[in-house]
């Protein structure tokens, strides 16, 4: 979809970049690495838990800020990966959910999902959430590597 190219493109513009600009927080906010680690973290918890049925949290994700102490099974708090590491796992999840999205049979789906921290939430908005993170996410990578890089 336009969320995928659109960070493939994200991707595309980072990959001559070295880790000064892309480890860097611009006003507090997380680095480019750390942004891709939460939205790893974000769609393992609306999607691939809930959605999929994997049981942990790849041990890179990043939670935010108000859920890092929750006890969130895989994450691995001390994780230090590369940035070419946390693009990879992206780029699993953006197959994952593209795969799942393409051949998504909506009359099959529960009404409603547990969602770890959130507790019932209705199914398909797991869906939009997942949209949602990566298109915020992506206004504010862009937005930090614009003050970065100029």
């Amino acid at each position: 979809g336009r969320v995928e190219t659109a960070w493939n493109a994200m991707f595309d513009r980072v990959r001559p970049l070295g880790d000064d600009v892309l480890l860097t927080s611009v006003d507090g906010e997380w680095s480019f690495r750390d942004t891709v680690r939460h939205l790893v973290f974000a769609i393992d918890k609306w999607f691939t838990i809930p959605i999929l049925g994997d049981e942990t949290f790849s041990p890179i994700g990043l939670p935010n800020s108000g859920s890092a102490d929750e006890p969130w099974p895989g994450v691995d708090r001390d994780a230090d990966p590369s940035v070419d590491e946390a693009i990879a796992v992206l780029r699993d999840r953006f197959d994952r959910y593209r795969t799942t999205v393409g051949s998504l049979d909506l009359s099959a789906l529960p009404a409603e999902t547990e969602i770890m921290e959130n507790g019932l939430e209705p199914t398909l908005m797991c869906f939009q959430v997942v949209l949602e993170e990566l298109f915020e996410h992506l206004r504010y990578a862009t937005r930090d590597l614009d003050v970065l890089t100029t």
